[in-house]
C-alpha cells in the first residue's frame, strides 16, 4: 500500500506544483482570467444549444462544459473524438437532454468550437511553414551544421563562409 501512495504521490506533484502560480501575486488575475474563460465557453455553449431548439438553464450548460472540458483532457484521437463527445452527450442527458437534440447540440458544438481553430491552423500551416510539404531527411551538409554551435552556424550565415573552428 505505502508503494502506491508514493507512486502517486510523485505522479500528481508536479500539478500541485504548477499550480502554485495561483498562490502568489499574480494568481488573483490569472484565476480572473480563467474564470473568464470558463464563463465565455458556457455562454458559448449555450447559444450553440439555443440555436438547435435546446433550452438549457446557465448552471446546467456551465456542468455540461466543465465535464467536456475534463474529458477532452484524456487522451484520445485528434480533435477529442470520442471522450469529448461522449462527456457531451453525457452532460447534456444529466441536463434532460437527450436524443437527436443532444446529437444536434454535439454536432452544432463540434463545427462551432474545432472547425474555427482547424482552419486556423492549417491557413498556419500554410503560410508561415511551407505548406503540405513533408520534411526531408538532412544531407551531408545540414548534418554538419547541426553538429555545430549556434555561434558558428550565426558566424557562418552572417560571412558566407564556413568556420574552420577553434
Amino acid at each position: 500500500r505505502r508503494g502506491r501512495l508514493a507512486r502517486f504521490s510523485a505522479a500528481i506533484r508536479p500539478v500541485a506544483r504548477a499550480s502554485r502560480i495561483f498562490a502568489g501575486p499574480q494568481g488573483a488575475p490569472l484565476a480572473g482570467v480563467s474564470l473568464l474563460i470558463w464563463l465565455l465557453e458556457g455562454v458559448t455553449f449555450l447559444a450553440i444549444a439555443r440555436a438547435v431548439g435546446v433550452e438549457l438553464g446557465v448552471l446546467p450548460a456551465l456542468a455540461v462544459v466543465v465535464l467536456a472540458s475534463l474529458a477532452a483532457a484524456v487522451p484520445a484521437a485528434p480533435g477529442y473524438v470520442g471522450t469529448f463527445d461522449a462527456a457531451l452527450l453525457v452532460g447534456l442527458r444529466g441536463a434532460g437532454v437527450e436524443g437527436g437534440d443532444a446529437v444536434a447540440v454535439l454536432v452544432l458544438c463540434r463545427f462551432v468550437l474545432f472547425v474555427p481553430v482547424t482552419i486556423a491552423g492549417l491557413a498556419t500551416l500554410l503560410a508561415c511553414y511551407g505548406g503540405l510539404r513533408l520534411p526531408r531527411p538532412p544531407g551531408d551538409r545540414e548534418e554538419l551544421l547541426a553538429e555545430e554551435t549556434p555561434r558558428e552556424r550565426r558566424r557562418e550565415v552572417a560571412t558566407g563562409q564556413r568556420s574552420t573552428g577553434g
